[in-house]
C-alpha cells in the first residue's frame, strides 16, 4: 500500500470534514468526481483509492449514521423518491446476483481479456475479483442516493452546479496546461494529480500519430482522452442552461471565455467521445429548449451552426485536416481502444 502526494493531502481534510463539516465534506466529493486519476492510496492489487471514492465514503457513512435513530417521519422522503430508491436497490441487487454467472460457466466460455497492448483469450471462473465488481454499482447507488437527497430543492441544486463546473473548470485549465507545454516538449508535472496506477489505460494515452509529428492526447485530471470528454459533455449542457436562462456561473464574460475553452479542449482531444458527444448534446438541447422557454435559445443555436459549417469547409478545404479526423476518429475502427471495446462486449 502507498500513500500519494494527493493522499497526504486530502486524507486528514477528509476525516477532518467528517467530524466538522457535512456540507463541505459534500461539496469536496462533488468536485472530485471528474478526477479519475486521482489516487491518494495505490495498492499492489490494481485498485487505486481515487479521491471521489474516499470522500464520498466519508459522505455516506456520515449520512447513514446520522440517521441511525431518527424517526422515519422526519426523513420527508416523497413517493417520487421512495420510488426511486426502490428502483436503485433493484439495480444492485441485480448486479450483485450477476455474479454468479462465472460460477455457472465455470470454463466453460473464453472471452477477450482488456490487458493492453495484447488482447489474449480467457477461460471465464469464477475469482475474487468477481465479488469485487458490484462494489461500484453500489457505492455509485448509495452516492447517488446522498446527492439527490440534498439536492430536493433549487437552491441547493444551483449551488451543487456550480461546484461541479468549478471542478471542471479546474479540469480544464489542467488540461490546456498539459497541451501547452507539448510543442516545447517540457515535461509535464501531470504526477501532481494522475497518481493511478492503471497499466492498461497507459497504453492508449500518451501521444497520437498525425503525419510528420505526434499530437498530444490530452488527459488532464483523468485517465484518459475519453474521460477527459465524458467530463466536459456533462458540464456543456449545464453552461447551455445557464446561458438560455439569461442566469450566469462566474459572470457573463468568464462564462464564456471558459465555455469557449472547454469545446476548444474537446476539439482538439482525439477522443471520438468528444465529436460524437458534442454532437448529442446540441441536437438534444435543440430539443429540449422546443419544449421549455429559453431565452437565447436561437443565438446558441446559430452559433453552433456556424461552428459546425466552418468545420465542414475547413474539412473539405485542408488535407491536412482530412488526414487529422481519420487517424483520431474514422480510423479509430482499427485501434486497440476501439478493439477492446467490441471484444468486451
Amino acid at each position: 500500500m502507498e500513500i500519494t502526494l494527493p493522499g497526504i493531502v486530502l486524507i486528514p481534510i477528509g476525516l477532518l470534514l467528517l467530524f466538522s463539516s457535512s456540507k463541505y465534506l459534500y461539496y469536496s466529493t462533488i468536485f472530485f468526481i471528474p478526477f479519475s486519476a486521482t489516487s491518494l492510496l495505490n495498492s499492489a492489487s490494481g485498485a487505486p483509492l481515487l479521491a471521489v471514492q474516499y470522500f464520498g465514503s466519508l459522505l455516506i457513512l456520515k449520512e447513514f449514521l446520522f440517521k441511525i435513530g431518527v424517526p422515519k417521519s422526519t426523513w420527508n422522503i416523497s413517493p417520487a423518491m421512495k420510488m426511486a430508491i426502490l428502483y436503485m436497490f433493484l439495480f444492485m441487487m441485480v448486479a450483485i446476483v450477476s455474479m454468479v454467472m462465472p460460477y455457472l460457466i465455470n470454463g466453460s466460455i473464453s472471452v477477450y481479456d482488456n490487458k493492453f497492448p495484447d488482447l489474449e483469450e480467457a477461460q471465464v471462473f469464477l475469482t475474487s475479483q468477481n465479488f469485487k465488481n458490484p462494489l461500484p454499482v453500489i457505492f455509485g447507488m448509495l452516492l447517488a442516493y446522498v446527492i439527490i437527497k440534498r439536492n430536493r430543492s433549487l437552491a441547493k441544486l444551483e449551488i451543487s452546479a456550480k461546484i461541479f463546473i468549478a471542478s471542471i473548470v479546474f479540469v480544464t485549465a489542467w488540461g490546456l496546461m498539459q497541451l501547452s507545454f507539448n510543442p516545447v516538449d517540457n515535461e509535464f508535472p501531470s504526477n501532481l494529480f494522475n497518481t493511478a496506477i492503471h497499466q492498461s489505460v497507459a497504453k492508449v494515452s500518451g501521444k497520437i500519430d498525425v503525419g510528420a509529428e505526434e499530437q498530444l492526447r490530452v488527459t488532464s485530471v483523468t485517465l484518459e482522452p475519453s474521460l477527459v470528454s465524458q467530463a466536459l459533455l456533462s458540464a456543456i449542457p449545464l453552461f447551455l442552461v445557464f446561458f438560455a436562462s439569461g442566469g450566469k456561473v462566474f459572470s457573463h464574460v468568464l462564462d464564456r471565455i471558459i465555455f469557449s475553452c472547454m469545446v476548444f479542449l474537446l476539439l482538439v482531444s482525439t477522443s471520438t467521445t468528444a465529436y460524437v458527444g458534442f454532437g448529442i448534446v446540441f441536437i438534444l438541447f435543440f430539443w429540449i429548449s422546443r419544449h421549455i422557454r429559453m431565452r437565447s435559445t436561437k443565438k446558441i443555436i446559430m452559433l453552433a451552426v456556424v461552428a459546425l459549417l466552418s468545420l465542414l469547409i475547413f474539412f473539405f478545404l485542408s488535407s491536412g485536416m482530412r488526414y487529422y479526423l481519420g487517424v483520431v476518429l474514422f480510423n479509430k475502427s482499427d485501434s486497440i481502444s476501439a478493439l477492446a471495446r467490441v471484444y468486451s462486449v
